[in-house]
């Protein structure tokens, strides 16, 4: 028995259904998954695309005259996939098109290269350099956290001292409802009263737009500060490790891109990508 055709495979269980009794013996079911054709196509991935990405625009405003730029992955994976769905969407219009998640991979693998994205440790950038790390609002450029916390241990308070680095690099653990996940509350208070009784508080309080900090407003004073001061040493333990003498940016990877290739609107690559085929007949 051979099935042809769409048809011809929806007619062979209905008979068998209809008569079990000539199929009770001697069946025998052959199939192949190789009758599917592939159909080529090609798509034309340009800058606009890559403009068009939400997170991609943020870069560019906030560098309008910068080739280099260094993303985290995060950033450079968001990227990528906005661009992606653009491609798809604006190249792609045939209803009956479908592009795999394979496919929409290669295409990022095409805007990486064509971001001539290079892979790099934070080690390696120097200090004027990291003006140049891409950062979004929700987080603090590491360099700028890792300058404050050592701009306070600098005080020479040695009550103060101690109690800013078990705050920030000896690892604690609280119950999953904490709302300050592995920072311990006594941490925050030492760190605050010792602030207090140095009377540093203004010096954090005019750190609160470097580190961008959001949180509600609360009805004290002494309450914003200590907000402000959890957040701190929150973001700290996230970027920062203590070296035996200071506080310095845990090493992390990053990925230096070229803006150069995406100021203009102009064709940049062909991709190619493949649609899966009805059966062969």
């Amino acid at each position: 028995m051979n099935c042809p055709t769409n048809d011809t495979c929806s007619e062979v269980p209905e008979n068998i259904r209809q008569h079990p009794d000539v199929f009770a013996s001697g069946l025998e079911v052959y199939y192949s998954l190789q009758t599917q054709q592939k159909w080529r196509r090609f798509v034309t991935l340009t800058s606009t695309h890559v403009h068009d990405s939400e997170l991609f625009q943020k870069v560019l405003q906030r560098y309008p005259n910068t080739s280099t730029v260094y993303l985290r992955g995060d950033d450079l994976k968001k990227i990528q996939l906005e661009a992606s769905t653009n491609v798809i969407a604006t190249e792609v219009t045939d209803d009956d098109f479908f592009v795999s998640s394979d496919e929409s991979i290669n295409i990022a693998h095409h805007i990486e290269r064509l971001l001539k994205v290079q892979h790099v440790s934070s080690e390696s950038l120097g200090q004027e350099m990291w003006s140049a790390v891409f950062s979004n609002n929700d987080n603090v450029r590491p360099d700028i956290t890792t300058l404050i916390l050592n701009e306070i241990y600098s005080r020479n308070d040695s009550a103060l001292q101690e109690a800013l680095k078990l705050a920030v690099i000896v690892p604690r653990t609280l119950p999953p409802s904490s709302p300050f996940g592995r920072m311990i509350l006594n941490d925050v208070s030492t760190v605050f009263a010792r602030l207090k009784a140095c009377g540093l508080l203004t010096l954090l309080r005019s750190k609160k737009a470097s580190l961008g900090a959001t949180f509600v407003l609360r009805s004290t004073s002494d309450e914003n500060d200590h907000a402000l001061l959890t957040s701190l040493l929150l973001e700290g333990r996230k970027v920062s490790v203590w070296n035996g003498e200071k506080f310095v940016v845990k090493p992390m990877p990053l990925n230096k891109i070229d803006l150069a290739s995406f100021r203009t609107t102009t064709a940049i690559a062909t991709v190619q990508i493949w649609e899966p085929g009805e059966l062969v007949r």
